[in-house]
Formats: C-alpha cells, structure tokens, sequence
C-alpha cells in the first residue's frame, strides 16, 4: 500500500486507487499519516476532521470513520493491520518507502548531505526526484484550520528543497536554463524575496543586466505597493551592484544566498564585503529588550537551544515553559541576544501581556509586528486573516528571529507563526502550549528550578563574589530559603543590594522567622513580587481548578495521585486528573512521576494562604 499526501490524499495498492471515501475519512487518514508510526489522540482527529465545530458524538463518528478505513485499507499484516488503536486514539503503520512525504523528507536530507561533501549534481538529482513526488497541492481539497496549517508547513518544505536546487543549479553554471523557472517562481511568489534575488543573479551573470534591474523594479513595486515594505538589504545592495556592474559585490552577494560556484575565485578578498556590512544599508528591526546583566547559569538550556541553529533538521519553533519566576523571558532573551548575529534580516519582540495586564489580540500583535517590519499603518488590512497572510509575505525568506514572549495560549500565537524555514520562533509561556506541540511541532524547553550551583553564581553576580565568598554557607542556605526560584532568589539578593551592611546570614534569618511571601517583595513595585507572580497563575486556572488547589496547600506534602485528589476535592477520579492536568499545564503543580505530582515549597505556601483566604 502506498500513500499520497503531496497533492489529493490517496491510497494506491496493488490493484489502483483505493476508494476512501469523502472528506471526512480522508481528514482522517491525513492525520494520521502526518504522524506516521505515532498515536495520534482522537482530538486531534476532530480536529483535522470538523475543525473548531465539531458534531455533537463527534468522537464515535472518529470511530466509525476508522472503521471504514480499516475496511478500505485492508491488507494481511503480522501486527494485525495497518491501523492500530492506542489508548487514547489511533497509529497508523507505515514504512518510509509507502508514503511520499516521508520519500520527499529523506531524499531533501539526502540532497543535503550530497551537497556538504561537495557533490552538487547528485545533489540535484536527489531534489529533482524530491519535487517529482508533488502530484499538486498538499492535502488538496482538505479544509479544516489542522489541515490547512499542515499543507502550509508542507508548502514551505517544497520551497525550500525548490530553492535549494535552483542554488545548487546556479552554482553548477546553469544560469541561462533558469530564466524561465525563476521569472515564473517570482511571479508566483512574489512576497518571496530570494526568488527575485536569484533572477537577478542569473540575469545578470547571462549578461542581461537591464532585465535584471527590471526584476527588481517589479520586486520592489509588490512588495511597496501590496505590503508597505521596502525590498530587503540584499536585494538594494544587489540592485546597487548591478547597476555599478560591481562584480566582486555580485559574486560576494552569491556566496552569501550559497550559489557561489564551487570554483569562485572571483571575488578579490581585499575588496570582500562580510554579511554585517552588506545588511547594514537598510534598517533591520532590532527590538530586543536589554539582557540581562545578572544572568546567570541555565548553561544545558542555551546549548540545546544553540542546537537549534546548527542541526541538519533545526527546530523552527521553541516553547519555553515553566512555573512563574523560573526565569523563562530571562533565558530567551540572553539566548537571542547571543546568537543575534545568526540572524541579520533582524530580531523582533513582542511581549503580548498573557499573564500580566492586557492580553494582545492577534490582530494587535501582528500590527505591532509589522510596524516594526517597517509596514505603513495606513496600508494594513483590518482582518486579522490578512493581516496574518501580509506578516508571512513580509517575513519570507528572511532570517529573522521573533521571539514571543508572556503568550497565554496557542489562539494568542498561531497566526503569529511565520510560514517559512528561515525564521526561528522562540515563545514564552506559563502554559505548556500543547497544542502548538501536537500541530506545530514545536520543540518544548521546560525551565526547571535553579540547581544549587547556579543559585550561588546568581548572588556572585548580584552581590559581587567577595560578599558571597565571606559567607558561602549563607548563601547557600539563603537559596535554600528561596527554594531555588530565580524570581525569588533575585528579589532576596536586590533586598541585599540594598543594604550592603546586612549580611546573608541576616537574610535568611528574616525569610527563616517571617512570611515568606511577604517577605519576597521589592519595596515600592508590586509586580516585583512572588506573591504577583503567582497570583497571575492562581488567576489563569477556572474555579474548580483554583479550589482543590487550595486545599492541596492545606494538607502536608502529599504524595498526590488522581485518587488522592478525588479524595481532596470531593470529585470522581476522571474528574480530579482533569483539574490536575488543568493545574500541571499552568505549572501550578507538577508531574515528578508518571500520575504523581508535587507543589513547589514556595506555591504551597501559596496555597496555603489562599485557603485561608478564600472559601475552601
């Protein structure tokens, strides 16, 4: 049996085409198979299926549809079939050789491999055979949002590996046979700058430098005109080039879009121009909050981060997730300020309020993003779809890092996303944001507390390593009495700061004697506080959620189950693990065993003095 996702969902076996039905089964069998060889929740299938109205039964009409398939893709196999049911949904078996995303991912890698050892024509041979297996649009004809985003993310692979083979083609000398190609790539995508860029390069080298300006006259009225925006840095200096008939900036600008060919020793090196220098003619958002001069630690977090920029498959989407003060906007703002230069079309933020004050809308994000990409107010739509589709016009092909921080869900981002494989995304969140996992494929960092080595090189850095080496043991017990959360580790060590004449003995002794909570507080700023931190949290969580949480403060330090939290809250078991889970996925309380979970010392307090606050 053989399947088709790169074009109308098909299932072809020995005999032909497999009848599969309407639009509802094959939903189905495309979420599957977007999965291969993974469960795949029942959600998710109706998800894919109905999209955000589903059928009231919904779920049997999952079971009824599999059945059907079952029927349909029947085929003798030693496991019992091809698709299996899991605990909480479906998997369906699949060899690599049996569905053609799968041949079209390997062959891309392979390509790549062939071209890192300097075998450029084999290369193209394997991306040629890539494309081949698009029979028409991914997923055609299948319309849920799951789907959708899907057949998009799959768009991008395609014109990634189209590119690819075009640069290596350029650089195998093949600059005339791809005039054609790229005029009609450039057409058709024209929000694609580094098509326009390409044709450029290939009029000019076939010796139509007229044609070439012309390219980007056309480039630059689509992308004034339909977005508000300039072209990008590379293509004015490009522009620029050609009309100075500037070769050594020509050839500088192919090497940098990897083009260059293998034999290049064209450029004179002492008039070389390095990346920095040729971005620097245009303004590039840089809108980074200032790092953080205290930050310390998190050293395993930022080398698996740093994976992310030299991986042959890098992660393009990054959840940092966490408990409230563990420092997640801390590292991804250190981590973007570190690795910057890997990205010279620019670095936004956007910080979009999901626990503190307002929550951004995505219509308000996107406005704020494409501000900041240079779009003028007056020319954006006013539906947030447009919007949407105008910021992954405005972000093709660029190298540019969004870092999201304070999401509250995945409705808040999605539409934030950018479309491509050159940007990275980095989010932060108290929530765990499973679904942008499960759809996305977004890789989760989860921020654990600091380790008691790097609490005491937080209080070097804070209070200067004299203060702290006359009194390492207080310090160690001053991180103890902070339980090791960075918030409130920082407050107690600014208090420090503020009174250089008390001691860190004395510190611990006041946290030791008094409330804690009240304790951990900067004078004067309320948000600069434990208690608002967690109050934010405490907020984010429905009421029935919020009451058992306040009678887990009240017993000591269980060893909490579904059954115990039944026990607790007076509710049936399956409804206890849906407020655990509901209070696991704001990092309220977390999972240290499969189905056990724990508070942390500083949250049960917390609790504690919410119970006493409120009705049980």
């Amino acid at each position: 049996m053989e399947f088709q996702l790169l074009g109308p969902v098909e299932a072809r076996g020995e005999r032909g085409p497999v009848p599969l039905g309407g639009a509802l089964s094959r939903s189905i069998l495309a979420a599957l198979l977007l999965q291969p060889n993974r469960a795949v929740p029942t959600k998710q299938l109706v998800d894919a299926a109905w999209g955000e109205n589903p059928p009231a039964g919904a779920r049997t009409l999952v079971q009824n549809r599999v059945s059907m398939l079952r029927r349909a893709l029947r085929e003798p196999r030693a496991d019992g079939g091809l698709i299996a049911t899991t605990g909480s949904g479906y998997l369906i078996h699949v060899e690599p050789e049996q569905l053609d995303v799968e041949q079209f991912t390997h062959r891309v890698a392979r390509a790549g491999h062939l071209a890192e050892s300097g075998e450029r024509a084999a290369a193209v041979t394997e991306l040629v055979g890539a494309l081949t297996l698009w029979q028409g649009t991914a997923l055609d004809g299948l319309t849920t949002p799951y789907l959708k985003a899907a057949a998009q993310r799959l768009e991008e692979q395609r014109l990634r590996a189209w590119e690819r083979r075009i640069r290596l083609d350029i650089s195998l000398g093949r600059h005339a046979d791809l005039v054609a190609e790229l005029t009609g790539l450039a057409d058709t995508y024209s929000y694609h700058e580094s098509f326009h860029a390409l044709l450029m390069l290939v009029l000019y080298w076939t010796g139509r430098h007229a044609d070439a300006l012309a390219a980007y006259r056309r480039a630059r009225a689509t992308l004034s005109g339909q977005l508000g925006l300039e072209p990008s840095a590379l293509l004015q200096h490009m522009h620029d080039a050609i009309l100075r008939a500037d070769t050594w900036v020509v050839q500088t600008i192919a090497e940098q879009l990897g083009c260059a060919p293998a034999s290049a020793g064209m450029a004179d090196p002492s008039r070389r121009i390095t990346r920095l220098e040729l971005d620097s003619g245009a303004p590039v958002p840089r809108t980074l909050p200032a790092d953080d001069a205290a930050f310390a630690g998190r050293a395993e977090e930022l080398a698996k981060l740093d994976e992310t920029l030299t991986s042959s498959t890098p992660a393009t989407i990054w959840t940092i997730t966490g408990m409230a003060g563990v420092g997640k906007s801390a590292l991804a703002v250190h981590w973007a300020h570190r690795v910057a230069d890997w990205f010279p079309d620019g670095q936004l933020y956007l910080d979009l309020g999901g626990h503190a004050g307002r929550q951004l809308t995505p219509a308000e994000a996107l406005d704020a993003l494409l501000g900041a990409l240079g779009s003028r107010p007056d020319r954006l739509p006013a539906a947030v779809e447009d919007l949407a589709t105008h910021y992954r016009s405005a972000v093709a092909g660029r190298r540019l890092l969004v870092l999201l921080d304070n999401a509250c869900s995945c409705d808040q981002i999605r539409q934030l996303l950018p479309g491509g494989p050159e940007c990275v995304v980095l989010i932060t969140s108290r929530d765990r944001l499973s679904p942008l996992v499960a759809r996305e494929g977004a890789h989760r960092l989860s921020l654990e507390l600091f380790r008691s080595e790097e609490a005491y090189a937080l209080l070097a850095r804070m209070l200067g390593e004299e203060r702290v080496r006359a009194e390492p043991v207080a310090a160690h017990d001053l991180a103890r009495a902070c339980a090791y959360l960075p918030l409130a580790l920082r407050i107690a060590a600014t208090q420090l700061v503020d009174r250089p004449h008390r001691r860190i003995a004395d510190q611990v002794a006041r946290l030791a004697n008094g409330n804690r909570l009240n304790a951990l507080a900067i004078d004067g700023d309320g948000d600069v506080a434990v208690r608002s931190a967690f109050d934010l949290s405490y907020g984010s969580v429905p009421p029935d959620a919020q009451r058992l949480f306040r009678r887990l403060g009240q017993v000591p330090d269980p060893d909490l189950t579904a059954p115990v939290a039944a026990e607790i809250a007076g509710v049936a078991v399956p409804e206890a693990e849906r407020l655990l889970d509901r209070l696991a996925a704001e990092n309220l309380i977390y999972e240290r065993d499969s189905g056990r979970y724990q508070l942390h010392e500083l949250v049960r307090s917390y609790a504690r003095e919410r119970a006493l606050g409120e009705l049980p």
